[in-house]
């Protein structure tokens, strides 16, 4: 889906991301807030303290930079006019579009934050899409709405997210969910098998997709190799989809490439490449004391 020019300029825009970015690069704003859902900015929802004015002025006065908001609600509902997945029921009464002005004109950057894999209603529409989780020895989860980046969803996204950006005033993309597996109750359960992996596994390695965890099998092990390319690969496309639309967006991903992970997860320990497309990604560093050191260096 494609919106029409007539469609995006009905976005009341402050500025624009490329003048927030010359008074201040996202990399040098350091002091960041991420609520998903400040109370003050959800539809229809009663609250006593802070209006949406308080609020901005609140973060403004504390010194933050950068806030990450939530463009939908329960993981897929939009917060906008989407016409790719039902919108929220009461959003012509979201007052996101009202604080996305007033951190605007106070010169803060607003991403919206946005799990990569993870659509709840798009699991009704498009259910050939979600990840075949590997046989790892436990009980198979039920799939709650986690996509295959293999998949079509890898080109679906893009047009989801640059729907976004032409029906709210936000300067990019937080990432979160980036894993190539379940996304509930740890450890996760790897993926993925599905006839996309399996049909393009075999195109490109000439091998037959595992099914199970297998570290004993050197086909399992060069499985797992291409899982972390095609994971690369896919990341990047998405960027570069989002960026010739929208090319001052701001994409920032959570990357887990972290010593308290593992390969079940997807993320290589070697660069993501993210910086062909102008990307950036940050490590949570909150698991273990070592983190933090294993992040700077």
């Amino acid at each position: 889906m494609v919106m029409n020019a007539d469609d995006r300029t009905k976005v009341n825009r402050v500025g624009s991301t490329a003048q927030r970015q010359s008074e201040l690069p996202y990399e040098k704003r350091v002091c960041r807030i991420e609520a998903h859902y400040p109370p003050p900015v959800i539809p229809g929802e009663p609250f006593l303290a802070p209006s949406v004015e308080e609020y901005v002025e609140m973060i403004d006065d504390a010194g933050f930079e950068v806030s990450i908001v939530s463009g939908e609600f329960n993981r897929g509902t939009p917060r906008f006019h989407s016409k790719m997945i039902p919108p929220h029921p009461n959003v012509d009464n979201d007052m996101l579009p009202k604080f996305l002005d007033l951190a605007h004109q106070k010169g803060i950057i607003v991403l919206s934050y946005y799990p990569i894999i993870f659509n709840k209603p798009l699991k009704a529409i498009h259910p050939e899409w979600l990840m075949q989780f590997l046989d790892n020895g436990r009980p198979e989860p039920e799939n709650e709405g986690w996509f295959c980046y293999n998949s079509p969803h890898r080109d679906w996204l893009p047009e989801y997210l640059i729907e976004f950006m032409d029906n709210l005033d936000i300067d990019g993309f937080y990432f979160d969910d980036t894993n190539w597996g379940t996304h509930a109750s740890r450890p996760w359960v790897p993926s993925c098998c599905c006839k996309y992996c399996e049909d393009l596994f075999r195109e490109e390695s000439g091998l037959q997709i595992p099914h199970k965890v297998d570290f004993d099998s050197i086909d399992f092990k060069h499985f797992v190799n291409w899982r972390y390319e095609k994971l690369k690969e896919a990341l990047q496309h998405i960027f570069h989809q989002v960026k010739e639309k929208h090319p001052d967006a701001i994409l920032d991903l959570n990357s887990y490439m972290r010593p308290s992970t593992d390969w079940s997860d997807g993320h290589p320990l070697g660069s993501l490449e993210l910086e062909k497309e102008a990307g950036y990604f940050f490590v949570e560093t909150f698991r273990t004391h070592r983190e933090p050191s294993f992040t700077a260096k």
